[in-house]
């Protein structure tokens, strides 16, 4: 199932690909081609003596911002874009709790080396998050924990490879050998009870007398609170009007890493080893969509599906101890604005 979903979004990307018009212009003009497609949403609700039952007050908003600066010259060229997401949901009985955070951010300065198609980049890509995360079910005793924050954890890509631009609204990246390096560098342990140690009446079957450290979850050792990987990267991209007034983007980014998997292990999860023998089918994915539809000048209904596996993120399960595929989509509706700026 985990290797079918991997190859969906490939089979995704060369489908809306195949048959788009690669035709170059046989001189290019060092200009900068730039765009923005900002969409904000808001919903609320409330209720008195309700029979059926209902929240006495809910408020939920989202906003997500997408731009791009691209420069095109015959010998070189400079890509960039920015994708931030933020939503909430503010309900009377639950209190506040975020429903979309997001920060993604590439840049790839490349060179034209065998045509205006095939080219050789450097790909840096960093990914994290505005504001803090929380498990409100911790130990499944309705206890609320912190797991994620700024930069905790934050990933950075360095990926030098070989380019393919087909199209200006299609791109691949293939790195041989690239760098992948996690950070928990915002209160790497982060603990819910002092010290980290879980009192009596709050153990569980499986929980242990230790709570585990924020950075754990992540593969990173909280002392160090950084992790440094070296692998296989490709960058897949897609981005294009495909019906009039609906603007569709698409992203899928895959990390093969040459390194073992570090496992920390012992009451307060101290001590660390390196298991398993190279996996290289154990590949991280990040696959993001968006679409924007305009329905008029300023309304306009937004999607958004996001799609995550990495082996070293280990929360989920029963115990909390093993990686799990992420899910995560967003539909709205609201005041939504696209502007090409050349």
């Amino acid at each position: 199932m985990r290797k079918l979903l991997y190859l969906l979004p490939g089979i995704f990307l060369a489908t809306v690909t195949y048959g788009q018009d690669s035709k170059e212009a046989s001189s290019k003009k060092s200009t900068w081609n730039k765009g923005v497609s900002l969409s904000v949403h808001v919903g609320q609700g409330g209720s008195r003596n309700w029979a059926p039952g209902a929240e006495k007050f809910s408020l939920w908003t989202a906003a997500s911002l997408t731009a791009f600066a691209n420069k095109d010259s015959k010998k070189c060229y400079w890509d960039n874009n920015i994708q931030l997401n933020y939503g909430f949901v503010n309900t009377h009985s639950l209190g506040f709790r975020k429903t979309d955070d997001k920060i993604d951010f590439t840049t790839k300065p490349g060179l034209h080396l065998f045509g205006q198609k095939l080219g050789v980049a450097l790909l840096v890509n960093f990914r994290s998050q505005f504001y803090d995360g929380y498990n409100y079910n911790y130990l499944n005793q309705g206890l609320k924990r912190k797991i994620s924050s700024f930069m905790a954890p934050g990933y950075l890509h360095v990926a030098p490879g070989f380019d393919w631009k087909p199209s200006k609204s299609f791109s691949v990246l293939l790195a041989p050998i690239a760098g992948k390096f996690t950070f928990v560098s915002n209160k790497a342990f982060s603990y819910s009870f002092q010290g980290g140690i879980i009192p009596d009446e709050y153990q569980t079957d499986g929980s242990g007398i230790y709570e585990k450290p924020l950075a754990v979850n992540y593969g990173v050792d909280p002392n160090k609170e950084a992790r440094t990987e070296f692998g296989t990267f490709l960058s897949a991209n897609f981005q294009r009007e495909i019906l009039k007034n609906v603007f569709y983007r698409t992203k899928l980014d895959l990390f093969a890493g040459y390194t073992k998997r570090r496992e920390f292990f012992g009451p307060n999860f101290s001590d660390s080893r390196l298991v398993d023998e190279f996996h290289p089918e154990r590949v991280d994915v990040y696959w993001t969509n968006s679409i924007l539809m305009k329905v008029n000048r300023f309304l306009s209904v937004s999607y958004d599906f996001d799609l995550v596996y990495d082996d070293d993120i280990r929360m989920f399960g029963p115990n909390g101890n093993v990686a799990a595929t992420q899910f995560r989509s967003m539909l709205g509706v609201g005041v939504g604005v696209v502007a090409t700026i050349k």
